[in-house]
């Protein structure tokens, strides 16, 4: 932990003396990712996978703590905005489970619970992936409706109220349930899920301060796959 916390410092202080490049690098990394998964040949995945792309929206609540020389811990409010890439294999059909990929880009911010002045403990942008094991309960093979766990993994980098900088991950458990309707090819598949989130990471200048917290969150997800 302490070689983590010492190279995020690096490179926090790289960023504030106006070495912008790696986070320019970052980005297009990550856009080449998108689009390559996007653009990827049919040779590549799966004859029963169905692709395509997805927004999603979320909030809930949970707390936050602050190691900064003086502890705190303040009650929180979280939203989360998203969009990105899905991955479903296979989305109807016979077979009585499914696997899927969501890889999203997206914003999240902890607002403090307990102020009047609707302070921002953290806002945050970053990119994450999502995987959840479906299983089949009910349809056929024009409708499915579906189940199971799932697991997220995310990084965020942001800031901090009153501007400090800062990067945290993000994992989360939970469950998550659909239907696909498949439209003559097109598959439009709305999701609701519930998630345990727990994140950890550093702020400030050179990221000295550490913080961490946990909060519980329902998310609506709206994908569409070709």
């Amino acid at each position: 932990m302490d070689q983590l916390h010492s190279f995020v410092s690096q490179l926090s202080c790289l960023d504030q003396t106006g070495d912008v490049y790696s986070l320019i690098r970052l980005r297009l990394i990550l856009a080449t990712l998108l689009v390559t998964a996007f653009f990827a040949p049919e040779s590549a995945i799966s004859a029963d996978t169905k692709r395509g792309v997805f927004i999603e929206v979320g909030e809930g609540s949970g707390y936050i703590e602050f190691d900064n020389g003086v502890d705190f811990e303040r009650d929180i409010e979280s939203e989360a905005y998203s969009l990105g890439y899905v991955f479903d294999s296979p989305p109807n059909g016979p077979s009585l489970s499914s696997n899927r990929l969501n890889i999203g880009i997206g914003a999240q911010a902890f607002e403090d619970d307990e102020s009047e002045f609707n302070v921002d403990w953290v806002e945050a942008r970053g990119f994450y992936m999502d995987n959840t094991f479906g299983f089949h309960f009910l349809g056929n093979h024009g409708l499915r409706w579906w189940g199971g766990p799932s697991v997220r993994l995310g990084l965020y980098s942001g800031e901090h109220d009153p501007g400090d900088n800062t990067l945290h991950l993000d994992i989360a458990l939970g469950a998550t349930t659909g239907v696909n309707i498949d439209l003559d090819g097109v598959i439009i598949s709305p999701s609701l899920a519930y998630r345990s989130h727990h994140f950890y990471g550093y702020s400030g200048h050179c990221f000295i301060d550490d913080f961490a917290g946990s909060h519980e969150a329902i998310t609506f997800n709206l994908a569409l796959l070709f």
